[in-house]
């Protein structure tokens, strides 16, 4: 096997641009100082030796690279406690996983994985602040486990079975998984705190899951307008803190600006508002933002200047927004609805996505897709408690 120095530089730049899943960053570096070393590596004094040698060292950083491939192909739905926003955003089109619907289920159910409360701007993510972990049996209640406020009527229910293709344990459901029928391990921020995300115990071919939420028929924009800022302590402490300064600028200020002038003065008006003002044709959706220059800005002011990103981008952004004017929002990562085939959806890596939910006093965590890809929704129809 000969491997040219330009494949090796090739393999290298390749690996970067696919450096989108959590934690692939330290496996790409892994692979990336092996190549590095079978490149300085001194060869044997045999000139046969360093014939032989040579080409089955690179072999062996080359099948390093493989495997960073194959981590970074599948969705930015992250194993652990944090989600890194990268310079692209997966498009192929493997299989995620399948699911089997009940035959009056939606068609645009999204498909919720993980939540996070903490954006940290100089590392350019989200993560859990507190993490803790329980082990759950089969069949019994997750919901009991973890502290995820409910409303106490209208919550719709759907069980569904999920058969991974990819080799992920994270659970992903129609809304809050509330019960598997296999052992799972429950992520939450802190003993009892609210739900991160679910994991199977081992891997497995199929899981059936309920799902809580994962429709919002029954919800009006009056009931949201009217719910009022009431919110409980822990819910505006966690997810209402303000941005660093450094997070938004002049451009977030006057877009702010704008979208309270064109609001009521109620949270679920200003949240609406700020997602009709994203997918305005003056923003562009971009699975590919390393040609940005941020200049020094903030990352939120960043994307409210250059009006360029992905769903990543756009979910941050109004986090932000919202928790400057003290209104509790979380990022949830997940997917798209897919593609439905009587009653089976078939999901997709391009189909890896992150929306927001906001908090309303009474009814709990309500999902906003402010991403402007395949019409999607001012009040996003997926997953929400």
């Amino acid at each position: 096997m000969n491997v040219s120095p330009d494949l090796e530089g090739r393999v290298a730049d390749w690996l970067d641009a696919r450096a989108t899943a959590d934690g692939s960053d330290r496996v790409l570096a892994a692979a990336l100082e092996e190549v590095s070393h079978v490149r300085q590596e001194r060869a044997p004094s045999s000139s046969r030796l360093r014939r032989v040698a040579r080409p089955m060292v690179m072999a062996a950083a080359l099948a390093v690279a493989l495997v960073v491939v194959a981590v970074t192909a599948i969705p930015p739905v992250p194993e652990t406690a944090s989600a890194r926003v990268t310079g692209v955003w997966p498009v192929e089109s493997d299989v995620a996983f399948t699911a089997d619907l009940p035959s009056d289920a939606s068609n645009d159910l999204y498909w919720r994985a993980a939540s996070y409360d903490t954006w940290s701007s100089a590392d350019r993510g989200w993560r859990s602040s507190v993490e803790a972990s329980t082990s759950v049996p089969a069949g019994s209640s997750i919901v009991d486990v973890a502290d995820e406020p409910m409303r106490s009527a209208g919550m719709s229910e759907i069980a569904v079975t999920i058969s991974p293709r990819l080799d992920s344990t994270v659970v992903v459901a129609p809304g809050i998984p509330a019960v598997v029928d296999q052992a799972t391990v429950v992520e939450t921020m802190g003993p009892g705190g609210p739900l991160v995300q679910v994991s199977l115990s081992r891997p497995a071919t199929s899981y059936r899951v309920t799902g809580l939420g994962g429709s919002q028929t029954s919800v009006s924009a009056t009931d949201l307008m009217t719910a009022g800022t009431d919110y409980p302590d822990d819910v505006r402490t966690r997810y209402a803190q303000a941005p660093a300064a450094s997070e938004l600028g002049a451009a977030s200020m006057a877009f702010l600006g704008a979208a309270r002038a064109s609001s009521r003065d109620d949270p679920y008006d200003l949240a609406a508002e700020i997602v009709e003002a994203f997918h305005d044709p003056g923003f562009t959706y971009d699975v590919d933002t390393r040609d940005i220059d941020c200049r020094g800005d903030g990352f939120t002011e960043c994307f409210l200047r250059t009006k360029r990103g992905y769903c990543m981008y756009f979910a941050t952004a109004m986090i932000m927004l919202l928790r400057h004017e003290g209104i509790p929002a979380r990022i949830v990562m997940g997917f798209l609805p897919g593609e439905r085939v009587e009653s089976t959806v078939t999901v997709r890596t391009h189909d890896a996505h992150a929306w927001v939910e906001v908090f309303f006093p009474g009814w709990g965590w309500i999902a906003f897709d402010p991403t402007p890809r395949d019409g999607a929704s001012r009040l996003a129809p997926g997953p929400t408690p």
